[in-house]
């Protein structure tokens, strides 16, 4: 009985800084959000030509412009969620490409269907695994 109750306690405990440690993540990353956007302002035309033109449900910045590791001449690496009815055409690296282009960015720009992207979540080696361990949700 009472070593049931030590690892109640620890199970407890692990699951209570677990969501500390979420909470304090999604602080950060709101943060991060904010600094990039005011940051650069074609980030804000890149957001809405994608949300406009391909109906981004989600947009994030990966790699070194999400960790604070970029250089002045950086590109930027960024994430397009769609929705699950998204076409062939609109996930085409032309497609996704131009949109950066079109805000005056020097983008990488590419994108996935919600459905592709939370059923990878828990995969690692795969961006969406990245991307919500790592990356920082501008919208």
């Amino acid at each position: 009985m009472q070593t049931m109750i030590i690892g109640e306690k620890r199970e407890r405990a692990l699951s209570g800084e677990i969501q500390a440690n979420a909470v304090e993540r999604r602080r950060h990353n709101n943060q991060r959000a904010h600094d990039l956007l005011a940051g650069e302002p074609k980030l804000k035309t890149l957001v809405a030509l994608a949300k406009k033109q391909l109906k981004a449900k989600q947009v994030w910045i990966f790699g070194s412009r999400a960790n604070g590791t970029n250089r002045p001449d950086s590109d930027w690496d960024i994430f397009l969620v769609l929705p699950n009815t998204a076409t062939d055409n609109d996930l085409n690296p032309v497609t996704t490409w131009s949109i950066g282009r079109s805000a005056g960015l020097i983008a990488d720009v590419v994108a996935e269907r919600d459905i592709e992207v939370r059923s990878a979540i828990n995969v690692p080696n795969t961006l969406s695994y990245v991307l919500h361990r790592e990356g920082v949700r501008v919208a």
